[in-house]
């Protein structure tokens, strides 16, 4: 790419870019930078930014190792000519190019939520790669607009996070149309991706009605999304680290049966524990520790592979505490796409038991100890990848 004074909108990009590139490099220790890139506006603006932020001669990346890598869902007509096109433009700006062909596995989630599973498994099998994604302010305002229309709690509120594992996204404070300007500065042609002007795509849907919902509601709504969810993502990450704790001083996964040793809760717990629930209406997030807990023997749920939580103090937690802990521990055991209802199910055996029956979900019954809840897949079924499609989805980034 020629070398020219940048345009102010330019420079912000590639600022943006290059503070949120160098921090996550020391985070991570990758050794080379990766743009996903599909060749609309947003992508290929960053990969223009990060051709010239490694193409200078000073700066946090000069001289660094870039690549754009380019996924083909192959899910519409011309996908391949669009996906060649975008390498030869990233070549041209002269960065290192990857092609890669995927299948897309259909599931309940819905074809785009597959795509963007597939996507991500792509661009994410090189263990040395930093991978930058192109997402906007207005990708992060339709991601908190979708989770409040499925209903869900704070994580998924929290939208997409700056940064998740090699996963980077150093434009979220940029609007749309500053990275259509950044094009147009740099003199490229992006490609229109068809699918999203087609209505049967929800963010299709979406995407049109944003600007309506703002001259309804008043000027700034993408703005005051994007806000919401930093305040979620805090709530959130303190919510998930206090529910971490309290599993790992609660779960029990240790060979044979009987009574296990408590430890003592942290602080802050005990704190949540005296909070009054009166009034409170979250349904908490998808957690995001999904360790496997070691197998052991559970006498009467019929199954080989079992897991324990303990209900020392659990029901006396605070509600947006405990349904943390209930779904995390249910994660950790393997089960996956859980909904707002079968968690509250599995909680009620701790806060509401009457004797019910066991809950079933995904291949595993959940059943009411004396002193704990035992999780059992069934006999040759094991952890299920999905249990049934959500009807109010823990819905996670």
């Amino acid at each position: 790419m020629a070398r020219r004074a940048l345009s102010w909108t330019c420079l912000g990009l590639v600022k943006a870019l290059e503070d949120g590139a160098a921090a996550a490099l020391d985070v991570t220790g990758a050794s080379r930078l990766q743009v996903g890139l599909s060749g609309g506006p947003d992508s290929l603006a960053m990969a223009a930014a990060l051709a010239w932020a490694t193409g200078s001669r000073r700066g946090p990346l000069a001289g660094r190792e870039a690549w754009a890598h380019v996924v083909d869902h192959g899910l519409q007509p011309g996908s391949a000519a669009a996906a060649q096109r975008a390498v030869d433009q990233a070549a041209q700006l002269g960065l290192r190019t990857r092609l890669t062909r995927v299948t897309v596995e259909r599931g309940p989630a819905g074809p785009e939520a597959d795509a963007r599973t597939a996507r991500l498994a792509a661009l994410l099998d090189d263990p040395d790669a930093l991978v930058l994604l192109a997402h906007t302010l207005d990708d992060q305002a339709e991601t908190v607009l979708l989770g409040l229309a499925r209903g869900s709690g704070t994580r998924s509120l929290a939208g997409m996070a700056p940064r998740r594992g090699r996963l980077l996204r150093p434009w979220l404070d940029y609007r749309r149309s500053d990275t259509e300007q950044a094009c147009r500065d740099w003199g490229l042609t992006p490609w229109r991706d068809p699918a999203n002007q087609d209505p049967a795509y929800t963010r299709s849907r979406l995407r049109r009605a944003l600007p309506a919902l703002e001259d309804c509601l008043g000027p700034g709504l993408a703005e005051a999304l994007a806000r919401t969810a930093r305040l979620c993502a805090q709530d959130a990450d303190l919510l998930e680290g206090l529910a971490e704790r309290e599993l790992t001083a609660r779960a029990e996964a240790e060979s044979g049966p009987g009574p296990k040793s408590e430890s003592r809760p942290e602080p802050g717990v005990e704190r949540l524990r005296r909070l009054p629930p009166a009034g409170w209406t979250e349904r908490g997030p998808t957690a995001r520790a999904e360790a496997e807990a070691e197998p052991e023997s559970e006498p009467g749920l019929g199954a080989e592979r079992t897991h324990r939580l303990s209900l020392a103090g659990l029901a006396d937690l605070h509600p947006a505490l405990r349904s943390r802990v209930v779904l995390m521990w249910l994660r950790r055991a393997g089960l996956r796409d859980l909904t707002a209802d079968q968690v509250d199910a599995v909680a009620a055996l701790v806060t509401d038991w009457h004797g019910q029956a066991p809950v079933r979900l995904g291949g595993a019954a959940i059943t009411r100890r004396s002193d704990h809840l035992g999780l059992a897949f069934c006999p040759d079924e094991g952890p299920a990848g999905r249990s049934r499609a959500p009807d109010r989805a823990w819905v996670g980034h």
